[in-house]
C-alpha cells in the first residue's frame, strides 16, 4: 500500500482547509468568518491552520485565485476544442463562457473581488508572486492563440475581456445578492424589476465586445 509523502499531506489539507472555507462562505460574509469557524469547519486545532496559511486572508486569496484560473482553463479548453477563426466566434464562445459561470455554484466567490487589494496587502508575498505570475503566464498563451488564429485579432488583450466580464459578474452578483434590495422589491411589490441577472449581465457584455471586438482591429 502506497504512503502519501510530506508534500501530498500538506497539498491535500491545504485543500481541505480550501474548501471548508469555500462552504462557510456561502452562508457567511468574509468579516463574519474567522480561522476559528475556519478550523472547527475543517475539524482541526485553530494552530494547525497557520501551519498552512499565514493569515484568513491568505486563504481567500488562493480561493479566489484558484476560480479565476478555472474561468481561464475553462475558456483554454473550449479555445482549443472549438474552431475559432473570426471575432464573431470569438465573441460567441466569450458568451458562452460567461453563461456557464453564471450557472456555477461557486458564483458566490468573485464577490471577493471587492477586497482583492486588501487580501493581497494582508496576504503571503510569495503566494500573491505565484499566483499573478502563473496567472500572467496563462493569460499570454491565450493572447497569442487568438493573436495568431483570429482574424485581425492583434490588438485583442484577454485581460482586458477578464476584467470586464469580472466587472460584471461582481456587480450582478452583488444586486442579486443584497437581501436590502430583495426586501425593498417585496415590500412595494415591485416585482417588475426583478433583475435577471445572468441575463442582463450577458447584454451588458454582448454591448461591450461590440465595441471592443470593432475598435480593436484598428
Amino acid at each position: 500500500m502506497r504512503t502519501e509523502n510530506s508534500s501530498e499531506v500538506i497539498t491535500k489539507k491545504k485543500q481541505q482547509i480550501i474548501d471548508a472555507t469555500k462552504v462557510l462562505f456561502r452562508d457567511k460574509d468574509f468579516d463574519e468568518i474567522t480561522m476559528s469557524a475556519i478550523a472547527s469547519a475543517t475539524h482541526v486545532a485553530k494552530g494547525t491552520i497557520f501551519n498552512y496559511f499565514k493569515t484568513k486572508e491568505s486563504i481567500f486569496l488562493t480561493i479566489l485565485m484558484e476560480e479565476y484560473q478555472r474561468f481561464i482553463d475553462l475558456f483554454a479548453q473550449k479555445l482549443e476544442h472549438e474552431t475559432i477563426k473570426n471575432k464573431s466566434t470569438l465573441k460567441k464562445l466569450i458568451l458562452e463562457t460567461t453563461a456557464s459561470i453564471w450557472d456555477d455554484p461557486n458564483l458566490y466567490l468573485f464577490r471577493l473581488d471587492a477586497s482583492l487589494a486588501m487580501l493581497e496587502q494582508t496576504s503571503d508575498v510569495e503566494l500573491v508572486a505565484k499566483v499573478k505570475s502563473h496567472m500572467y503566464e496563462t493569460t499570454q498563451k491565450l493572447d497569442a492563440y487568438i493573436h495568431n488564429y483570429v482574424e485581425n485579432a492583434e490588438n485583442i488583450s484577454i485581460v482586458s475581456i477578464m476584467f470586464t466580464v469580472n466587472a460584471l459578474l461582481i456587480g450582478y452578483s452583488n444586486l442579486v445578492s443584497s437581501q436590502k434590495m430583495q426586501n425593498l422589491l417585496q415590500k412595494y411589490e415591485l416585482n417588475d424589476y426583478q433583475l435577471n441577472a445572468k441575463a442582463e449581465t450577458l447584454a451588458s457584455l454582448d454591448f461591450f465586445l461590440n465595441g471592443y471586438l470593432k475598435t480593436s482591429s484598428k
